[in-house]
């Protein structure tokens, strides 16, 4: 994900000053009804109500009060064209005062109107209606407006004159205005503007005007009544997509940094131009024009509201779009290149993919989650029950539904249940999907309680037709669940009995109001939103709650299948992680696929693609996907009935500085890579050693590469590391246990050294630490890779057994320490260490 931090002021939105920003390239969609809507100009009120310009199919103003889903007219009548006082035609920019008077510039009837609060009838204050010319007291389509600081002028881009008018705010129809820019033709020179669209006022000892060229392709500033301006942005009446170009410039923001963010019509994406920078950086759209979620097609306003979110009117879209912002307590941006071990790690089931109703199989694992403890809660779904199973343990137990496998509908017992989800009490909700209802079993029980449906099929409001999926807002206890063959999610408030349709319920299709077979789908509660498996449309996509319709984030918009990195077959699980990046089950295609966030085009991070099989590296039809807090990825897969974990290790990290020159250093090992790109920071290899048999204590030597120096000679009991005659710069220490033991087992009592030791804090803490072994060494009970972020006094992992687990110990701002309380089943491995350094140490 990429994020630009920059400080920006918008005087008519905020009256406020904001700090350190960065945006998320990902869009969501506000305002999409009705459909076709022309959205052109943007505005955010004092009080946080959106407003958009519906120019060409209603010729209305829309608002959306904050925090509000649905629409209401502010001006005009809804697909009534006219002349009227009421009416408007082809509307294309909109303001609203500190009074709550709004402005429409009423390009086609050529007047600005002013519609007094909460008035329907607007009020003419410049130009003649319907009335074409140069004349001083009219206009020939007055497009973007502006107004200065206390509201007492407004400035109009008068498109076809070539000019920008200056009228007071209490004027009246036919009155002069005066001419303060342009005015001498359609010329790609200083002393002219042409075709002006969009146009900012910037409050300032001149009083600048900020003006984008439509015609022209450029962007000017312009001090008002000056017979010429000055080219800040775009080469004169040359189009082009480069970052120095732009193609018809409609709307424009300035902040008071002089900072400039132009909507780059013909390009299809925002351009944001650093202080006294001729050179654009792309914040929104990818250039091509598209309907996903980071794209624009033919953009045309911009506005920002009191938390700098971006509001952009995608026109040829019909949608208003969002773009979040994000903030950082730096000028800089760091992305992470995420990697996981391609070889997983049976952690509950057969590892060789046997079925059966024992405690130690699987029939159909689908959905999976943790519970309190962090055991994992696993929906056996052709067994009928529910299963928990602690990791390292050889077998689950039974939760809810019937211990031997029997299907049945009492409350007691479940039918191919799927979706679960736990409250903080560890009590289950449960998506019975063949009993058509949701149960909830209080955490212990022996029967559960029906909550939503009413065991029947069918469509009503208060029935499923095989529920599949469910999410729960923890905080308001409201349910979302999938309603597979009424393809829809429906929204159940807590105690409520039946339910809202809040996506889909128009039938099975790929068109943008449907769902087909949404089997999985899950919250995001950031944008409020739904990220939806669309099954047999192949396809992943987003639908705010509330919408009219989705869109795409992953997939084929038209309902192609395939297995290219840009499509999907038959997907079924998904999943988000902190960094907005999706993770999806591609079910038919036997892998999990990885979505930058804002990217349509995967990695495959589980899995072989197309091969499904039982080996560590492939999977054969996963289902289910879950990521613990390390990042460790969980999946169910579901024909070789087992769990599989693949662990994470994070290789490359890139930080970038906007609008500075940055540097790369790269140190490799065996293991793996490890990239930066940093003004703030540096990844530094601290240190990589090999260790032979079962000896004890190790220091890295002071070149940060090889000879591990050995602290004890021989297998002999050791309480702690306290003895090692550390270099000046050894940075780790790894702690083993020397008893030797048969692979792939732990004594039952005794034999271990209980040792630990007292952390302290370290006075300058690294952002992050990761360390790695080779082969991404790992047992029965886990691989050994690690990371830390932003911690200075830490047990990574506890040990779940005596005698089994790893801890990770800072000692002081020179080493670290990883202490392993389990034996290997190898006798050689590798460590290779990393840890970030910010520049402030």
């Amino acid at each position: 994900m990429q994020y630009l931090f920059l400080i920006f002021i918008n005087r008519h939105e905020n009256h406020s000053a904001f700090g350190d920003l960065g945006w998320n390239t990902t869009g969501i969609t506000v305002i999409s009804s009705p459909p076709n809507m022309g959205a052109s100009g943007v505005f955010v009120g004092l009080d946080g109500t959106l407003y958009s310009v519906d120019e060409n199919s209603n010729f209305v103003v829309w608002k959306l009060l904050n925090n509000a889903v649905n629409v209401t007219i502010a001006a005009g009548l809804y697909r009534s064209q006219g002349s009227n006082s009421s009416q408007l035609n082809y509307p294309n920019d909109i303001y609203v005062d500190r009074y709550g008077n709004l402005y429409v510039s009423d390009s086609s009837n050529q007047r600005i109107q002013k519609f007094s609060n909460a008035s329907t009838s607007g009020q003419t204050i410049a130009g003649v209606t319907g009335a074409a010319s140069s004349a001083l007291n009219q206009f020939n389509t007055p497009r973007y407006f502006t107004f200065d600081a206390t509201d007492t002028y407004m400035y109009i881009a008068d498109y076809y004159c070539h000019r920008i008018m200056r009228y007071s705010t209490n004027s009246t129809g036919g009155t002069n205005g005066t001419l303060v820019a342009g005015g001498s033709g359609a010329y790609n020179q200083n002393t002219s503007v042409n075709g002006p669209w969009g146009i900012h006022y910037l409050p300032s000892v001149s009083n600048d005007l900020f003006i984008t060229n439509n015609y022209g392709h450029t962007v000017m500033r312009w001090t008002p009544g000056a017979t010429s301006g000055t080219f800040i942005a775009g080469t004169p009446g040359v189009a082009g997509s480069n970052s120095t170009l732009l193609n018809q410039p409609m709307g424009i923001k300035i902040d008071s940094y002089l900072n400039m963010f132009v909507v780059d019509y013909g390009n299809h994406r925002v351009q944001m131009f650093c202080a006294n920078n001729q050179t654009g950086i792309t914040i929104a759209g990818t250039g091509v024009a598209g309907s996903g979620a980071t794209q624009l097609s033919s953009p045309r306003g911009i506005a920002f509201d009191s938390a700098m979110n971006m509001y952009i009117g995608d026109f040829n879209n019909h949608r208003v779009q969002k773009f979040i912002k994000l903030n950082t307590a730096t000028t800089s941006t760091t992305n992470f290149t995420f990697k996981w071990n391609s070889t997983g790690i049976t952690v509950a089931g057969d590892v060789g993919g046997s079925s059966g109703t024992a405690t130690n199989r699987f029939n159909g694992p689908y959905v999976l989650r943790f519970d309190s403890s962090n055991a994992l809660i696993i929906s056996d779904t052709l067994n009928h029950r529910i299963q928990k199973w602690i990791i390292g343990n050889s077998s689950a137990v039974t939760v809810a539904g019937q211990a031997s496998g029997t299907a049945g509908s009492s409350s007691n017992s479940l039918y191919q249940p799927v979706g679960i989800v736990l409250d903080s009490s560890d009590d289950i909700y449960i998506a019975d999907k063949a009993n058509n209802r949701v149960m909830f079993w209080t955490n212990g029980a022996s029967s559960g309680s029906m909550i939503a449906g009413t065991g029947v099929s069918g469509n009503a409001s208060n029935q499923f037709r095989n529920p599949n999926m469910i999410e729960r807002v923890s905080s308001s206890g409201t349910l979302y669940i999938s309603d597979l063959e009424n393809h829809r999610i429906m929204q159940y408030l807590n105690g409520s009995s039946s339910g809202t349709v809040v996506a889909g319920g128009n039938g099975p299709g790929t068109n943008t109001s449907q769902l087909w077979y949404p089997f999985g789908f899950t919250l995001d509660l950031s944008t409020n939103s739904l990220i939806i498996s669309n099954c047999d449309a192949h396809n992943v996509v987003r639908w705010v709650i509330g919408a009219a319709s989705w869109t795409l984030l992953a997939g084929s918009a038209t309902g192609a299948s395939g297995s290219s990195s840009i499509l999907l077959y038959n997907p079924i699980g998904v999943a988000i992680d902190q960094y907005h990046n999706l993770y999806v089950a591609d079910a038919a295609n036997h892998r999990i696929q990885l979505f930058l966030a804002g990217q349509f085009s995967a990695t495959t991070i589980a899995g072989i693609s197309g091969s499904p099989g039982v080996s560590a590296a492939q999977l054969n039809r996963p289902y289910g996907i879950l990521l613990d807090s390390q990042l460790n990825l969980y999946v169910s897969d579901n024909s070789n009935n087992r769990v599989q974990r693949f662990s994470y290790y994070g290789t490359t990290a890139t930080t970038s500085a906007t609008s500075t020159t940055t540097t790369t250093s790269t140190t490799s090992t065996t293991t793996a890579t490890t990239t930066a790109t940093t003004r703030t920071g540096i990844w530094q290899m601290v240190g990589t050693g090999s260790v032979i048999g079962d000896a004890g204590c190790y220091g890295l030597g002071s070149n940060y590469v090889g000879n591990f120096s050995q602290c004890k000679s021989s297998c002999e009991s050791m309480t702690n590391c306290s003895a090692v005659d550390w270099l000046p710069s050894a940075l780790l220490c790894v702690y083993r246990q020397c008893t030797t033991y048969p692979p792939n087992t732990r004594p039952q009592s005794g034999g271990w050294e209980a040792w630990a030791i007292t952390t302290s804090s370290l006075l300058n803490p690294p952002a992050i630490i990761q360390w790695l072994f080779d082969g991404d060494f790992s047992d029965v009970y886990g691989t050994y890779n690690g990371s830390l972020v932003n911690n200075s006094n830490v047990t990574w992992m506890s040990p779940g057994y005596a005698g089994y687990g790893s801890a990770v110990c800072f000692l002081s701002t020179n080493y670290l320490l990883i202490n392993h309380y389990l034996n290997f089943n190898s006798t050689s491995f590798t460590i290779s260490a990393w840890i970030w350094i910010p520049a402030n140490l």
